[in-house]
């Protein structure tokens, strides 16, 4: 019901060379169905008063003259399909014929509209004026206003049907659970993963639901498809009006094959099998090594927030990685991918100031009571008989190696 989403899907189509051979064909077709060049052209003799002996021999050429005019038709209104033009005069044939359904569909300005037998038709007058221009400047203005091309009709059936206030129902219908429906998927995808004892069962689960109902849809549409294109007189302009008319939505379930792909992987490598634990400790050994400082005493005070706030902090990247995803306009399987991986790479970095964070609050921890010791002290050169022996290992201060851990 997206006006110019609908442009933006069937505004490539002017280009597709299929459909312009199509165009062109239908239009050249009518035109020489309105015309009769032999006809016309004896016409034309009879009306000058030619002499006989002139009016036998030029008689012969009105075959040849009839066939050389509708080759002109061919190549007038070819040429024009082929340009920018054209391409201009479908995008706005298109957008006012869309308005035109819309408003038939939704019930919204039906009274302007004609529907004569439940049909509503987008036609190429403005198409018809320029071949009619280009042909006056080869026939001349007086052959072509007897060719008449300005009675000739040619339209496109943009919609037919029998019953119009059912199909303006369905629409109202549709567009209302357009709304409702993919929140109520999100909210029960969500539901599946928060009652389940397991959460990682439940992230599997969900991505097991994302990924076959995809597939399952998308195999759906191949098969219409092909039946569709195999029905249609013209096969090549069929299959190129549908494969993009299809285009987004085989692009949004293509999304949904990666983001189901993705809670797979994610549900794995939190699973007990022996590979992804490897991968984890691989993972945690990179980022023990990443985040291993000299002297945590001179991390500062950031790190200390982020590991006091860790879970939330990576709740939070998880939301902002889906708040991308639900934003970006159009994703592709490329776009989840690419979220996906910065998402990870975030979390990861938070993960690693965190450890940086627990280091620097251990070593804090360590060092104060030395320092309280010395200001508690009543005589800087006398040794304080409650303090351990300098020699002596502090029996309170915290391994170091336990610190780092």
């Amino acid at each position: 019901l997206d006006t110019d989403q609908y442009v933006d899907t069937v505004g490539p189509l002017a280009r597709d060379e299929a459909v312009q051979n199509r165009v062109a064909e239908v239009l050249t077709t009518e035109i020489n169905a309105q015309v009769d060049f032999e006809s016309l052209l004896e016409e034309t003799l009879d009306e000058a008063g030619l002499p006989d002996d002139l009016r036998g021999p030029l008689g012969v050429l009105v075959g040849p003259l009839a066939g050389g005019a509708e080759s002109i038709v061919d190549r007038v209104v070819t040429e024009i399909v082929r340009s920018d033009a054209f391409a201009e005069l479908w995008e706005e044939s298109n957008r006012a014929g869309h308005e035109v359904v819309v408003a038939v569909l939704t019930g919204e300005g039906a009274d302007n509209i004609e529907t004569d037998e439940g049909r509503i038709r987008l036609t190429f007058d403005g198409l018809l004026e320029q071949a009619n221009g280009i042909i006056e400047g080869i026939l001349g203005p007086d052959l072509t206003e007897r060719l008449g091309l300005q009675d000739v009709e040619t339209e496109v059936v943009l919609l037919e049907s029998d019953d119009l206030a059912a199909a303006q129902e369905l629409v109202d219908l549709l567009d209302t659970l357009s709304w409702f429906v993919p929140l109520i998927a999100l909210l029960l995808l969500a539901l599946v993963i928060i009652v389940s004892n397991d959460r990682r069962l439940g992230v599997r689960r969900a991505g097991l639901a994302i990924l076959i109902s995809s597939l399952v849809t998308l195999a759906l549409l191949a098969f219409v498809r092909n039946r569709a294109v195999g029905a249609a007189e013209d096969e090549a302009a069929a299959r190129a009006v549908i494969d993009q008319l299809l285009t987004f939505l085989v692009q949004e379930l293509r999304v949904l094959v990666v983001l189901g792909a993705v809670f797979l992987f994610g549900a794995w490598l939190a699973g007990p099998t022996s590979t992804a634990g490897k991968v984890r400790a691989w993972g945690n050994s990179l980022l023990g090594r990443a985040s291993a400082v000299e002297d945590p005493t001179e991390v500062g005070a950031f790190p200390v927030w982020v590991a006091r706030r860790h879970a939330a902090l990576l709740a939070g990247a998880l939301v902002l990685g889906g708040l991308a995803l639900v934003i970006a306009d159009r994703p592709t399987g490329w776009t989840v991918l690419w979220i996906a991986v910065l998402t990870g790479l975030l979390m990861l970095g938070l993960e690693a100031m965190a450890r940086v964070g627990i280091q620097a609050a251990a070593a804090a921890d360590s060092i104060r009571p030395a320092d309280t010791a010395d200001a508690d002290a009543p005589d800087a050169g006398a040794p304080d008989a409650g303090a351990p022996d300098a020699g002596a290992p502090d029996a309170e201060a915290p391994d170091a190696d336990h610190a780092a851990t």
